[in-house]
């Protein structure tokens, strides 16, 4: 189940790539190769080694500059 309120992303929310994957409509493999290229939504970690996580802010804002 995405981890969002009310179908709308939260922007204090943090959100797992997957999570992420589906809020854009891209797969992991693609925001992997974002994160990888320095493109798309940032990508935060606890520790080097953590799983990448996407906060919902990020997300959103990555959503608006995509539309213009």
């Amino acid at each position: 189940m995405l981890a969002t309120s009310f179908g709308r992303i939260d922007p204090d929310q943090v959100y797992s790539r997957g999570q992420a994957g589906l809020i854009l409509n891209r797969t992991p493999k693609t925001l992997m190769r974002w994160e990888q290229d320095g493109i798309g939504p940032r990508v935060t970690r606890q520790t080097q080694d953590s799983p990448p996580e996407y906060r919902g802010q990020d997300l959103l804002e990555h959503l608006d500059r995509s539309r213009r």
